[in-house]
């Protein structure tokens, strides 16, 4: 069986404010000093799974952000547009759904 990552990329941009907001959630802060919060769970996740199997679900406005900020790791077609924010049990099924 087939083991696949999956990255839950989403926020509002209020957890971390002042320094998220709703144009730049915490996702993208680099907290570490390393890189952005995603590309950090990715790079971890990848130790487990390989890059090739790691996909990451956020707001379907944060698509191309995403793209962008894991673009050195992951394909563009591993990030997963979720079409309405319904919490993680929605987004799990919608990434189980998209990568059958």
């Amino acid at each position: 069986m087939k083991t696949y990552g999956v990255i839950m990329a989403g926020g509002g941009g209020t957890r971390f404010w002042p320094l998220s907001r709703k144009s730049k959630p915490k996702q993208f802060l680099n907290l570490s000093g390393k890189d952005t919060m995603v590309m950090d769970t990715a790079n971890r996740l990848a130790t487990f799974t390989a890059p090739e199997d790691v996909f990451i679900v956020t707001g379907k406005g944060f698509v191309e952000s995403t793209v962008a900020s894991t673009e050195k790791l992951l394909k563009a077609d591993h990030i997963l547009g979720e079409p309405a924010a319904r919490n993680t049990a929605a987004c799990i099924g919608y990434a189980a759904m998209e990568i059958v």
